[in-house]
């Protein structure tokens, strides 16, 4: 019976190619997955309140601008957040200062995206339900972290 306990050093270069191979394609995989959810699931929520696109095209390029500036803003709201926080000892109030501003930073976002963007339309009450619904799932998100 063949020890399956070898260490990876250990093993034959085609060993090595198939496990590196393998590991590289569930990672490809599980990012394809979260990709096309989230796609679809606003392709969902756009037709759902009546958002006007022109293409998929338009919507991914839609969706990958307002991803990499809201990582940017992010940071800085982080930042803001962080140090409004430290003064104040209700979590009351720690909650809605959070909410604030991270639906402050998602619409602003949203919306300099929305008008940048001529192939997509989206009414600034739909914007609000948005940001809304980013910064409730982000709270989750970090409140399961902690």
């Amino acid at each position: 019976m063949k020890n399956n306990d070898e260490k990876f050093s250990d093993l034959n270069f085609p060993s090595k190619l198939v496990t590196i191979l393998s590991i590289g394609f569930l990672i490809i995989f599980a990012l394809v997955v979260v990709i096309a959810l989230y796609f679809f699931g606003i392709i969902g929520f756009f037709r759902l309140l009546n958002v006007q696109y022109d293409s998929n095209q338009a919507l991914i390029s839609f969706i990958l601008k307002f991803f990499f500036i809201c990582l940017i803003a992010e940071v800085f709201a982080k930042l803001i957040i962080r140090f409004i926080i430290s003064y104040v000892n209700s979590n009351i109030v720690n909650f809605i200062v959070l909410m604030f501003f991270d639906i402050l930073i998602s619409w602003i976002v949203l919306h300099y995206v929305d008008e940048s963007m001529s192939s997509i339309t989206i009414p600034t009450w739909v914007e609000l339900i948005l940001a809304l619904f980013l910064a409730c799932a982000e709270y989750n998100f970090d409140k399961k972290k902690e």
